[in-house]
């Protein structure tokens, strides 16, 4: 093997190790921080929220590139939870009929992208994310006029192969 090849592979695996270890390690807060501190380190949230037990919800998004959201609880400013929710059991768990614009805003943050669909009248944010944590896609929920949700759709991610889109 020349020398050339075998840098070019040390400096390709250096830098595989490098994004897998910054995709690890970043979380937006930690339990026990106060919300003070979290603002501190990680700038204003994405979006802010109160739920229905009075507890604060901030979501950190990654949007409209990114695959993840963290979702920070806290109670009494201090932090008690933080969770990944761009997650096929967070979606799971939409209530069609029941969930709206605000309360999924308030759950996953801003979506990648918005559009309307012309022949059924609904407008559709769509958000990126890996299917069990491994196939990236676009999770498409679908809002009647009223803005409740009528139904959730699964679709690839153009971005995670674009070659795909354009052979046709």
């Amino acid at each position: 093997m020349s020398i050339a090849i075998a840098l070019k592979t040390v400096a390709a695996g250096a830098f595989a190790t490098l994004l897998c270890t910054a995709c690890a390690v970043w979380m937006p807060a930690q339990v026990g921080q106060t919300l003070d501190q979290v603002r501190a380190q990680r700038g204003a949230p994405s979006v802010t929220s109160v739920n229905p037990d009075g507890s604060t919800r901030w979501v950190y998004a990654s949007a409209p590139f990114g695959q993840v959201a963290y979702a920070i609880t806290a109670s009494n400013g201090k932090v008690t939870g933080v969770a990944q929710v761009l997650t096929s059991e967070e979606f799971a768990r939409v209530r069609i009929g029941e969930d709206d614009r605000n309360s999924i805003l308030a759950r996953f943050g801003p979506p990648a992208n918005t559009f309307r669909l012309t022949l059924t009248p609904r407008e559709v944010w769509s958000y990126r994310m890996k299917q069990d944590d491994v196939f990236p896609i676009l999770m498409h929920v679908q809002f009647d006029p009223q803005g409740v949700v009528r139904e959730l759709v699964v679709g690839p991610d153009p971005l995670a192969d674009p070659g795909e889109f354009l052979k046709n």
